[in-house]
């Protein structure tokens, strides 16, 4: 049965979609299709599970052939998501008169097999074994009447990952892919990928370029060095708490460490949801909530931050070594350690406008967790409540791994058939599960605060390197096992190995061809895709697309058909979903631009 979230967000979808013109799953014919548990392992194979589509068949013209078709691979949420959100799919379905198929990822969704019983049940749950569902479904189509059509996969992030792959291992299968926001390069092994590279993006999000108020990296950082030096000790922490109008009380500086963490967790999703239109694609992703974000979220976020507080940094801040200064206060930053040169009073604290710089922080991140503006008076930064972020999804791995001696606890052999059912394999679990199985390490987050952005404290230790973070970096894998979730492998490919070596890394560019891989300048995932900084083949010298926000580049050359656009203004897969009139003019050029390369694969396959 669907869950009541799912109901009431179809439903609330399709209201949207009849006043407003859009295609949404009301649209679709659902069927299933059986595939095998897996399409490798012997022995396997009879075992199989139902994998849910979404077709639609109303822009196909009688008499038209071939019918190209159109299928979007489905990533870590049930497909509904996916179905009335890919707006660009829908669209050029209706000029190419395709047929549309939304495929649900294995294991997500209504398509998570029986696993009671089943020995290793997880370990069917991979990108590879999801791709050959996708690969064998083309097959199916081919076999069933579309013997010579065109498919083109589209996929946003995670599935844009999956729709390049798809494209890479199966070039027969489909032939061409649409990769929005697809971090296929952020892998610990590929160098070009910095550790820090969301929180630069989210710094540049937050600034005067990507049009927010020009003081509000600058504003954020120095608030959370004051917060931290006014806290630090309990007459400093009850000032806080009154004037900050906290629901509950700053006990103890690890109270204070947790709120700074509350006011830093937002800052990526408001990042990657800066879209130009009101959207609750981020929050219902993370939290099932379908209450918008307002357009520009981060832009939103530094209103509050705009006025001028008499903040100024000095020393060495990419160093993280620097004062922060406002009226007669000032404090000093060693990495991790703030220090006053004295003890300040609560007059003095409250006449340098310190605490109103906190106030206006605290202010701006409400845009998030009062998204659906029914918090109360005072603000609930503790609360069992509040609204999930992905920083706090990831921390919630960090949690699994204190409350339990992993390592200790696994089994000598890893053959065994899982005891738990279906119902514990949520989408955080599944997401979680096929991390760890195909070592699917994304390492661009991983740190902040260290000298390139607008966060404090740092969250790695001075002089880390690859070397000191990426290998206890899945370490938590090994938990599933105490839960009846059998399957995970016992030696962790933390590196990414097996992922390097099956889709090529960088070196796909001497092989792959006709995909495009479109990234946003204020998407956090941005560093980890394929962006045209880190390229040496030439740039477009299309005057017109630069003019318009959109960098272009070939990763093959004259051949040009695999093609790295960076869109300017574009946040998590922009490009991906309707057109409203407030887009700019960037992803309007790259809509145009992967209309132009669909078309030219269309023709291709049918030369």
């Amino acid at each position: 049965e669907l869950s009541l979230s799912v109901i009431l967000f179809a439903l609330f979808e399709v209201i949207g979609s009849r006043f407003g013109g859009y295609p949404s799953t009301i649209n679709c014919t659902w069927d299933f299709i059986q595939q095998p548990l897996s399409h490798f392992e012997r022995g396997v194979a009879e075992k199989t599970f139902k994998q849910r589509l979404c077709i639609y068949r109303g822009f196909l013209k009688e008499g038209n052939t071939p019918q190209p078709i159109f299928l979007y691979t489905g990533n870590e949420s049930p497909v509904e998501e996916y179905v009335n959100n890919t707006g660009l799919m829908w669209n050029l379905a209706e000029k190419y008169s395709a047929l549309v198929i939304f495929a649900e990822h294995r294991y997500f969704g209504e398509s998570i097999p029986e696993i009671e019983s089943v020995t290793n049940c997880i370990s069917y749950l991979s990108a590879t074994e999801a791709i050959a569902d996708y690969a064998a479904l083309c097959n199916r189509l081919r076999k069933n009447g579309y013997s010579d059509s065109p498919i083109i996969a589209f996929g946003g992030s995670y599935g844009g990952m999956l729709a390049s792959w798809l494209r890479i291992l199966h070039p027969s299968a489909v032939d061409g892919a649409i990769a929005a926001s697809a971090p296929v390069w952020g892998f610990p092994l590929i160098d070009s990928c910095p550790l820090d590279g969301s929180a630069q993006v989210v710094t540049y999000a937050a600034s005067a370029a990507a049009g927010a108020a020009p003081l509000c990296g600058t504003n954020l950082k120095a608030a959370y060095v004051l917060l931290t030096a006014i806290g630090a000790t309990q007459a400093g922490r009850d000032l806080l708490s009154e004037s900050l109008h906290l629901c509950s009380s700053l006990n103890s500086p690890g109270d204070v460490a947790d709120f700074l963490t509350y006011l830093q967790d937002p800052l990526f999703d408001l990042s990657e949801g800066s879209y130009p239109f009101p959207s609750n694609y981020i929050t219902y992703a993370l939290t099932n909530s379908l209450a918008k974000l307002p357009a520009w979220a981060m832009q939103v976020l530094c209103e509050s931050l705009r006025p001028d507080f008499g903040v100024s940094i000095s020393g060495q801040p990419e160093a993280v070594q620097f004062e922060v200064h406002i009226g007669q206060v000032s404090v000093s930053v060693d990495w991790d350690v703030a220090t006053t040169s004295g003890t300040y009073s609560e007059s003095e604290w409250v006449q340098s406008k310190a605490l109103e710089l906190v106030a206006a922080a605290v202010q701006g991140v409400q845009v998030w967790y009062n998204v659906s503006g029914s918090e109360g008076s005072c603000v609930n930064w503790n609360g069992e409540a509040r609204l999930m972020t992905s920083s706090r999804q990831r921390a919630s791995i960090r949690n699994i791994l204190k409350q339990s001696s992993i390592e200790q606890k696994l089994p000598s052999t890893d053959t065994k058939e899982c005891t738990a059912t279906k119902s514990a394999v949520d989408p955080g679990t599944a997401w979680n599960l096929l991390t760890c199985n195909d070592g699917l390490n994304l390492v661009n987050w991983v740190a902040q605060g260290v000298g390139n952005d607008l966060y404090w404290p740092p969250n790695q230790p001075r002089g880390f390197s690859k070397l000191t973070v990426v290998p206890s970096s899945l370490a938590y894998c090994g938990y599933y096992r105490q839960v009846g979730l059998y399957g995970v492998p016992t030696i962790r490919d933390d590196w990414a190995f097996a992922i390097d070596t099956q889709y090529g890394g960088t070196r796909m560019v001497k092989s792959a061809s006709n995909i495009v891989f479109s990234n946003g300048n204020l998407d956090p995932w941005s560093p980890a895709g394929v962006l045209e900084s880190y390229l040496k083949s030439p740039t477009s010298t299309d005057n017109d697309l630069q003019k318009r926000g959109l960098k272009v580049k070939s990763l093959n050359g004259a051949a040009a058909s695999l093609l790295s656009i960076l869109i300017d203004m574009g946040g998590h897969h922009l490009d991906l979903f309707w057109e409203t009139d407030s887009d700019p003019a960037s992803v309007r050029a790259a809509r145009q631009l992967e209309d132009e390369q669909i078309g030219h694969w269309i023709e291709q396959a049918i030369a």
